[in-house]
């Protein structure tokens, strides 16, 4: 009889121990349901939140496409701004240095004309011009030195307008104008004394 009350009482305290723990089990259970709804809710917002993220990044790299596109171009615009210059400078450096040697012609020249004596008392007349156009006409190559500007657009206009042969420019002139007056001042001035 003993041994029949020791199982009782045992199976009576397992019996307890089962319904302890399936109460238990019930109650994390219920608690999973609800965390589960929870999370449900937990992912689908990191699911939009990813979606929303995947759309940034997507405009993000059509951004830094557009940016990649438009620097590329100030970039080919700058190469070329860049090589234009080069061909500028490039072009400025050959005329300084023609520039220097033809001054330096210059030079030379006029030291060898100062050597032989220096101009000569008559101006040389070429066929068409007359003494005081020869005056005139040296008077205007040795203040301009042999340096000449062209203006195509005053050759055309130089004909019609002036009778004085070999200006190119209006600087020209407008320069060769002022000699022939100051001629015909020292002329006249020359002639009253």
């Amino acid at each position: 009889m003993n041994f029949a009350l020791v199982m009782d009482v045992s199976m009576l305290l397992l019996l307890a121990a089962t319904v302890f723990l399936a109460g238990k089990l019930t109650f994390s259970l219920r608690n999973f349901k609800e965390s589960r709804f929870e999370m449900e809710g937990l992912v689908n917002r990191l699911t939009s939140n990813i979606d929303k993220a995947e759309r940034a990044v997507g405009g993000l790299q059509n951004g830094a496409r557009n940016a990649g596109k438009e620097l590329d171009e100030i970039i080919r615009e700058a190469r070329a701004l860049t090589d234009e210059l080069k061909f500028m400078n490039e072009t400025g450096n050959n005329l300084a240095n023609r520039l220097e040697k033809l001054a330096e012609k210059n030079r030379a020249l006029m030291d060898k004309v100062e050597e032989a004596g220096g101009f000569s008392a008559a101006p040389i007349t070429y066929r068409h011009e007359s003494p005081a156009q020869a005056m005139d006409r040296e008077l205007e190559e040795e203040l301009l030195g042999g340096f000449a500007i062209h203006d195509r657009e005053y050759e055309d206009d130089l004909e019609d307008d002036f009778d004085a042969p070999g200006l190119q420019s209006q600087a020209e002139r407008e320069f060769f104008e002022a000699l022939q007056n100051k001629t015909r001042q020292r002329k006249g001035a020359g002639g009253r004394q």
